[in-house]
Order: C-alpha cells, then sequence, then structure tokens
C-alpha cells in the first residue's frame, strides 16, 4: 500500500511497522469517511464504533477467513462499511451520507448480549 500511495495526496501517513504512532483517535475525529485494509479486523471495529463511515479496502489477494467475511458481511448489510477493491478505488463515488454509521453504545449493547448467553448460579445473589 505504502507504494501505491503518492505521499503529496497524503496529511500524515503511519507506517505502523516502521515507526508506530498512536494516532487512531486523532484520525477518527477528523475522518469524514475511514479507509482501512480488510485484513485489519480490530481497525475496522474500531472505525465503525466510532461512528464513522468505513471502506474496506480488498487487495488483489485475499486470504480467506470464514471469521472474517461473516463479520464484514453483516456490517456491509447494515451500511456500516462497504468493501472496494483496492485496485478499483479511483472508480468509486464514496460519500459519507451512503453509510448508516454505529449510533448506540457498543458498550452497553455487547454487554446486554453477553449477560443473555450468562445462565445465573442457583441460590446466587444474582438468580431470579
Amino acid at each position: 500500500l505504502r507504494e501505491l500511495i503518492d505521499a503529496r495526496f497524503l496529511v500524515k501517513a503511519v507506517w505502523w511497522h516502521a515507526q508506530p504512532e498512536r494516532v487512531m483517535l486523532d484520525y477518527l475525529g477528523a475522518a469524514d469517511v475511514v479507509l482501512v485494509t480488510q485484513d485489519s479486523l480490530s481497525m475496522l471495529s474500531e472505525a465503525m464504533a466510532a461512528g464513522r463511515p468505513v471502506v474496506s479496502l480488498v487487495p488483489a489477494e485475499v486470504r480467506p477467513s470464514k471469521f472474517i467475511e461473516s463479520v464484514l458481511s453483516v456490517q456491509e448489510g447494515r451500511g456500516r462499511l462497504v468493501r472496494v477493491p483496492i485496485d478499483a478505488l479511483g472508480d468509486w463515488d464514496i460519500r459519507a451520507a451512503q453509510f448508516t454509521v454505529v449510533d448506540i453504545d457498543l458498550v452497553a449493547d455487547y454487554a446486554s448480549q453477553v449477560a443473555s448467553f450468562l445462565t445465573p448460579v442457583r441460590g446466587s445473589r444474582h438468580a431470579r
């Protein structure tokens, strides 16, 4: 990716493997749309959780992953991300208004989902 992007068009680039720099919150706060390579499910999740429209950049060669595919399919179906072949990015017209961003408290939502899987122990103060 680093070799394919003309540095003149970047405000700032962080190449983590070369020189780690913690800038995620600043970047997400300033972004209208976030572009992330498909292989970084954690970065895709962080961008969606921050309430930003996300473009998942799909490389020409993808190592199949049923887990990643299932997560991306669900989020794409919800309008939270769009998957774009990285070599066709210039052909796409991507606008923030076409996305449905996360606007709920994800921590509370996940806690509720986890709690629904747990069975209270009989005799405990949490048993009903």
